[in-house]
């Protein structure tokens, strides 16, 4: 009799589980496409005589053209040379870069001047600025040869930057 009791007593417990829960989230990021510009067309004084200040305006078929695309608000700066140099001698001649040489534009017709010495801002984002995330910089700027300025190619490196603001 005593041990049907504590058989019946041992059947008759509940263990009491303990509850758990558990649920997940989703850690997630994107990444901002990265902002792309090419040279598309160098700044090209063509034949310059001596002694006579030759200029290329932005909007003239000889400036200069970047492209520049992405989908933010991008800055603008250019770095500038003072100076073109021979390719054939250590001879430089002076290039100077006003304040209305540069300029861009969604459509190649209505331009936003600025000055290549300092900065722009663009949001290439905004439809009312780019439909497709695309804009073209222009710039020009003016040669000046001396009167006995030796003959040959002068070249310089216009620097164009963009980064996202």
């Amino acid at each position: 009799l005593t041990l049907v009791l504590l058989i019946t007593a041992g059947l008759t417990t509940v263990a009491n589980a303990q509850q758990t829960a558990s649920d997940n989230i989703t850690a997630s990021a994107t990444i901002q496409s990265s902002v792309t510009l090419t040279g598309t067309q160098n700044l090209d004084f063509g034949t310059v005589p001596s002694g006579s200040a030759t200029p290329i305006a932005y909007d003239e078929a000889n400036a200069g053209i970047f492209t520049v695309q992405g989908n933010e608000s991008v800055s603008l700066s250019f770095s500038l040379p003072n100076n073109l140099a021979n390719n054939s001698s250590s001879t430089i001649m002076p290039i100077n870069f006003g304040s209305t040489d540069a300029a861009w534009s969604d459509d190649g017709t209505n331009y936003n001047v600025f000055d290549p010495s300092g900065s722009a801002d663009i949001d290439l984002w905004d439809s009312s600025v780019s439909s497709d995330g695309n804009v073209s910089v222009y710039i020009g700027g003016e040669v000046n040869p001396a009167a006995n300025q030796e003959a040959g190619t002068y070249e310089g490196t216009i620097v164009l930057t963009a980064s996202y603001n």
